[in-house]
């Protein structure tokens, strides 16, 4: 074993033994389980089976009072009652294909209703429900509910839209952050008493901090999939994800989406690695390391939703993209009306900072720092 590997085992074993670490990592793995355990409950409220129970007793009501009036029952209500029956006995069945094919006609009925009301925003909400509807009607695929996923794909892709920028990262942040402060002792840097060159030893650290967060964040993502897969089945990977647009509706396999989130996901942590780094060798103290390095990433996060002035300049900032779902389902360039916020200009922001803070960490020492003895 050669002295590289010797130092990475030294620095994965003072990382991964560290409470720092396996507190975060144990919340993470227990919070992921109750999430999945509130999640499948909501869906099980919120199902199509669930939201028409209450309309289908409010209808034979209504049903019941034309009969007691001897008046003749209004064919729409018929139908609606008949497709709303359909709807729960088949759901409660495992008949996906029937029960999503009701559900589309009660859809498009409501559809008609919204219009004439003036709700366009309903309607088109209805119109892209349909359309997950229709491939359940094909393909008899269960009908998961809206950012309620509960089958391993579904679940997966809400978990990561909804948990990884203000959760997961943040995790990742206090579980390594030590790795790169440690090696200061009152301000002096101790790698400097070690017979090896501060490149050879900062990018050591930052191999094993980077290799240790893909390979955290790759657990949890195993562990998100598995808990719904195995209660609820792995779902369909061509399931379809609408893409946010104006006029034209496309979608994308809920699969692809995924494999697309992920590689973004990846990237923005060595990202975070790297700017932890260059933090703690510019501070020097490790609580200022963590708040800095927790504010610029939560502020680049949350900028694309709440600093709309930033809007025309989003693409450029490598937190931008670690809404990653909502970069490649283009939801983020459709409320920001920034086009170049796509996963093909995202990938070559985050591999441009990845690149340049690597550079300037490896050199920040022999170059910023050079007069300093310790």
């Amino acid at each position: 074993m050669n002295a590289w590997h010797k130092f990475l085992l030294f620095n994965a074993k003072s990382v991964t033994f560290r409470k720092s670490f396996i507190v975060p990592l144990v919340i993470l793995v227990v919070g992921t389980v109750g999430i999945f355990i509130a999640t499948d409950h909501a869906s099980n409220k919120l199902s199509m089976a669930s939201i028409v129970a209450s309309d289908i007793t409010n209808n034979q009501t209504q049903k019941q009072k034309f009969i007691n009036r001897q008046e003749k029952v209004p064919a729409a209500l018929r139908k609606r009652l008949n497709a709303e029956l359909e709807i729960v006995k088949n759901y409660n069945h495992g008949n996906w294909s029937k029960a999503a094919k009701n559900k589309i006609i009660i859809n498009n009925e409501d559809i008609k209703t919204s219009r004439l009301s003036g709700d366009q925003d309903s309607a088109k909400a209805m119109q892209l429900e349909n359309i997950t509807l229709a491939y359940s009607v094909k393909h008899n695929a269960f009908p998961n509910t809206q950012d309620l996923g509960v089958q391993g794909f579904n679940f997966l892709g809400d978990f990561l839209n909804i948990y990884f920028p203000e959760i997961i990262l943040l995790f990742l942040i206090f579980m390594f952050s030590p790795l790169f402060i440690e090696k200061y002792q009152g301000q002096r840097n101790m790698d400097k008493l070690i017979p090896r060159s501060l490149a050879f030893l900062d990018g050591n650290r930052l191999t094993t901090a980077i290799i240790g967060a893909a390979f955290a964040y790759l657990m949890i993502v195993i562990l998100v999939f598995g808990i719904a897969a195995l209660t609820h089945g792995i779902g369909e990977f061509n399931y379809p994800v609408v893409l946010e647009a104006d006029k034209i509706v496309s979608t994308v396999s809920i699969g692809v989406l995924l494999i697309k989130v992920i590689v973004l996901q990846l990237l923005s942590i060595v990202v975070t690695m790297a700017l932890i780094q260059l933090l703690a060798n510019v501070t020097r103290n490790q609580n200022l390391t963590l708040l800095i390095a927790t504010g610029l990433s939560l502020l680049q996060a949350v900028a694309p939703s709440n600093f709309s002035f930033m809007n025309g300049i989003l693409q450029f900032l490598p937190g931008t993209y670690f809404n990653s779902y909502q970069i490649v389902n283009q939801q983020l360039s459709y409320t920001t009306d920034n086009a170049q916020l796509t996963f093909g200009f995202g990938l070559s922001v985050l591999l441009f900072y990845i690149i340049i803070l690597i550079l300037f960490n490896l050199g920040y020492e022999r170059i910023i720092r050079s007069r300093n003895i310790v």
